[in-house]
């Protein structure tokens, strides 16, 4: 599907993990192989950084290892692909200056924030909502969500409701109506620090369903004057590579978002998605 896609559209899959994060499968030249397949123009590696101790992937990234490995697949690929180094931080309000330190401290074309852990409890499964009233686990979400904004430390927000996760299996389709306010007040903080949302297709392989985020947070967006969108598969794996990518361009027709940013040395520019 992604391969039909690619003739009338710029595809970009900016969320990719390979065996470099400590819960990826497949080489960069794997990945970069399948997205050569799948009619990818722009492949971006966001490879997984923890600040805090307790984070799955505190540790866990040889940045000197990966950047030399992003410089071979580039020169390997020259012409047939576009690759950019990116990386997805696990953001905690706590380690803030953590956070930033390591940014400033290492070169990459765009970098990804993403909130997976309330004080150290993942949210990507059912325990953290059979554990605490659902209402608290969001509203508590949502903040740190506005807090990461609120930064302006990151170049994209990643997978902005993935809290789905463990939230559907257990109650259901989630009404993001019910956050409104504190959905908007994440997605107006990052169109004034000019933060790109990824539109992150993983969503519907992983329990939720749906898109991360919603269709209407999307709109949401859009009528809030967001325009700045990436698209991610969120893959673990070569062959997820650009999966599920037509649900996202339907998406972002459907919410009126036609531009898809790209990124080179943390400086921005953006592509119309139909071409």
């Amino acid at each position: 599907m992604t391969s039909e896609l690619s003739a009338g559209c710029y595809l970009c899959d900016y969320h990719v993990h390979t065996d470099l994060s400590f819960d990826g499968r497949g080489t960069l030249s794997d990945f970069c192989l399948a997205a050569i397949d799948h009619g990818i123009k722009e492949l971006g590696f966001s490879e997984h950084v923890g600040i805090d101790a307790s984070d799955d992937a505190y540790g866990t990234l040889d940045y000197e290892r990966y950047r030399r490995g992003i410089e071979s697949v580039r020169e390997r690929y020259a012409g047939k692909l576009i690759v950019k180094m990116g990386v997805e931080v696990d953001f905690r309000s706590g380690v803030i200056a953590g956070i930033e330190h390591y940014i400033q401290t290492h070169e990459f074309d765009y970098v990804i924030g993403a909130v997976h852990y309330l004080e150290g409890d993942i949210l990507l499964r059912t325990a953290i909502f059979e554990e605490r009233p659902q209402r608290e686990v969001w509203d508590d979400y949502f903040n740190e969500m506005f807090l990461m904004a609120q930064t302006g430390l990151f170049d994209i927000i990643a997978h902005l409701d993935v809290p789905k996760r463990g939230y559907v299996p257990l109650y259901g389709p989630f009404d993001w109506t019910l956050y409104e306010d504190a959905i908007g007040k994440v997605l107006a903080e990052a169109i004034t620090r000019d933060t790109a949302l990824e539109i992150n297709t993983a969503g519907l392989r992983k329990q939720a369903d749906e898109i991360f985020p919603s269709l209407g947070v999307l709109k949401l967006y859009h009528q809030l004057g967001g325009k700045l969108v990436t698209f991610g598969s969120d893959a673990h794996s070569p062959g997820k590579v650009g999966c599920d990518f037509g649900a996202a361009l339907e998406a972002a027709d459907a919410a009126g978002l036609t531009e898809v940013s790209t990124y080179s040395g943390r400086k921005r520019t953006t592509v119309p998605i139909r071409i």
